[in-house]
């Protein structure tokens, strides 16, 4: 699943909320960068670079990576990108890693020999859902916090009845980082909104996964089980009615091995 393209798409309409309650970090501005060329360093689209002016007026860039679980070898990409931004811009250059899923082994530098990198590490799991429910833009993130699965429903709600013009986007994108806390919620979230997350580009992220096949393959089967226990159900009052076991194979379909099977006949 694309969580990471997912969180970028969100940080283009809520930087400010996102660098502020998120990462610890009051901007003043942001500017756009240009990216550093791909025959220099190969630059995912989960990296999200921004050159910003802080509250205290000092210019830098941010360099932003999600990751869904913990790698200890992406932190030599971390390390790469800032290198290479500072060469580029001559700017300091704070690097942050979003880690979505909890691990026990994260850790917030690298150390090797004579090199040290520090980086500051946001544990998603750690975050308290409670207190970001009233962050508008920051919904979406609900479901990978402490708490959030809980709330997500309410989440949910809350993006739903908002006149935001991108809640399309956001109720997508809180469908997409609840798959993975919870199936059954996330399943839940797609059979209430699917009708206005089709009208997402994101959407395109849910059918390409295929949860929208295995959507579908569950409600028709859905469908057939509540079909059989309807025919199942007039089987027993047409017995009780004493009708002729032939005419009530023939008006519900039924067999007599699903008959036997159910317990309807002996």
């Amino acid at each position: 699943m694309q969580y990471d393209i997912a969180l970028k798409t969100l940080l283009e309409t809520a930087r400010e909320d996102f660098f502020r309650a998120i990462i610890g970090e009051n901007v003043l501005e942001f500017k756009g960068i240009e990216e550093l060329p791909t025959e220099t360093v190969s630059v995912r689209r989960s990296d999200f670079p921004v050159r910003v002016k802080d509250e205290n007026g000092e210019e830098m860039i941010h360099l932003v990576e999600f990751e869904s679980h913990w790698n200890a070898d992406k932190l030599w990409s971390m390390l790469g990108y800032k290198a290479r931004y500072v060469e580029k811009y001559g700017l300091p250059v704070k690097s942050t890693m979003v880690l979505l899923t909890k691990s026990n082994v994260a850790v917030n530098v690298l150390e090797e020999r004579e090199i040290t990198f520090r980086f500051n590490l946001v544990k998603m799991w750690e975050l308290p859902a409670k207190e970001f429910l009233s962050q508008e833009h920051l919904l979406p993130l609900i479901p990978l916090m402490d708490g959030g699965v809980d709330l997500t429903i309410e989440a949910e709600r809350l993006i739903y009845e908002s006149n935001a013009p991108e809640k399309f986007d956001k109720l997508t994108i809180l469908a997409i980082l609840t798959s993975m806390r919870d199936m059954d919620v996330f399943r839940e979230l797609l059979r209430r909104r699917r009708d206005i997350m089709v009208q997402s580009p994101g959407y395109e992220w849910i059918v390409a996964e295929g949860f929208e096949k295995g959507m579908q393959k569950g409600w028709q089967e859905g469908r057939q089980e509540g079909e059989l226990r309807k025919a199942l159900d007039t089987s027993r009052i047409m017995l009780s009615r004493n009708m002729e076991l032939s005419l009530i194979l023939e008006i519900t379909g039924l067999t007599e091995s699903q008959l036997r099977e159910h317990g309807i006949i002996p």
